[in-house]
C-alpha cells in the first residue's frame, strides 16, 4: 500500500514531480519484487488504483501521470486518453498543466 497526500482540488505543479516520480518509483519496485517472486504459470495481472475520494481529478490526474511516466501516453495523447476513459473528469489546464506532463514525460522511465 502507498500512500500520497493531496490535498483537495489543488494544482499539480512542477515541484511536485519529485515527489510523485519518488511515488512512481516505489510502485515500480513493488511491481518488480511481485513478478520476481511469482513463477511464472502462476503470474496474475496487477490492479493499481489510484483512488481519491470523487474519482474526478486527482485520481485521474495521477493515472495520466503514471502513464506518462511509464511511457504509455504522451504530452500529444494524454488529453483524448481522458476524454475516451473519463468524460465527466475535471481535468483543467490549470489542475494538470502542461509543464507537469512536460516535465514528467522527460523523466519516465
Amino acid at each position: 500500500y502507498l500512500y500520497l497526500p493531496l490535498l483537495d482540488l489543488q494544482p499539480f505543479r512542477e515541484t511536485d514531480v519529485p515527489i510523485v516520480i519518488a511515488l512512481f518509483e516505489q510502485l515500480n519496485q513493488l511491481l518488480y519484487q511481485k513478478n520476481v517472486n511469482e513463477t511464472p504459470a502462476v503470474t496474475l495481472p496487477t490492479l493499481i488504483n489510484f483512488h481519491c475520494v470523487m474519482g474526478l481529478s486527482r485520481s485521474i490526474a495521477m493515472q495520466v501521470l503514471y502513464l506518462v511516466y511509464c511511457d504509455k501516453l504522451s504530452v500529444n495523447t494524454y488529453k483524448n486518453w481522458i476524454n475516451q476513459h473519463y468524460l465527466n473528469a475535471h481535468l483543467s489546464e490549470v489542475y494538470l498543466p502542461n509543464d507537469v506532463i512536460k516535465a514528467m514525460d522527460s523523466a519516465k522511465t
